[in-house]
């Protein structure tokens, strides 16, 4: 098994023609190689693959967090803050692969954020705590729920053999995020 992908020091437009096609012929060995035993039936075989690509996983999500953690904490004003709420929800959301056809409407104010379905009564919110990293992940959290909803919606559901429609974990569950309810 060749070496894994050696990231350039550099942008492609920095190098000679010649380096820059030589650049992009090494990149392209290494892209096939990564697809060819990543689809392969050996576990052995991907396994260094699939640990850096998860190592790389890791750290950009760490990364992305930490940015995250340290913008929220420098907003004096609440508006402010939950405004970059949306911005972190909306970069889960990205992840979600929601079809263009879902339109997505985001209400923010002083208490939290409201996250509508439109043309369904589909609604989600969370009341903002103050507190960081929770409210970080409460914006991920709502970004999987909108994902897992509108699966449903297109319906993607666990059905018995007699097509009774079985409740997920979510489903079970009742989960609300921030302060009590008055």
């Amino acid at each position: 098994m060749a070496n894994l992908i050696i990231k350039n020091k550099g942008p492609l437009s920095s190098l000679t023609r010649l380096g820059q096609e030589q650049e992009l012929d090494k990149l392209k060995s290494q892209e096939e190689e990564r697809i060819e035993v990543f689809g392969q039936e050996s576990d052995l075989k991907a396994k260094n693959w699939i640990q850096a690509e998860l190592r790389e996983e890791y750290r950009k999500e760490k990364e992305y967090f930490d940015f995250a953690v340290s913008v929220l904490g420098n907003f004096k004003k609440k508006i402010q803050y939950n405004r970059f709420l949306t911005q972190i929800f909306l970069h889960f959301a990205s992840q979600e692969d929601i079809p263009k056809r879902y339109k997505i409407d985001l209400e923010v104010n002083n208490i939290g954020i409201i996250i509508k379905i439109l043309g369904t009564d589909y609604v989600g919110a969370f009341r903002a705590s103050g507190l960081t990293s929770y409210d970080f992940h409460a914006c991920k959290l709502m970004a999987v729920k909108l994902g897992n909803t509108i699966a449903k919606l297109e319906g993607y559901k666990r059905v018995t053999n007699q097509g009774v429609i079985l409740p997920d974990q979510e489903d079970l569950t009742k989960f609300s995020y921030g302060a009590s309810r008055k």
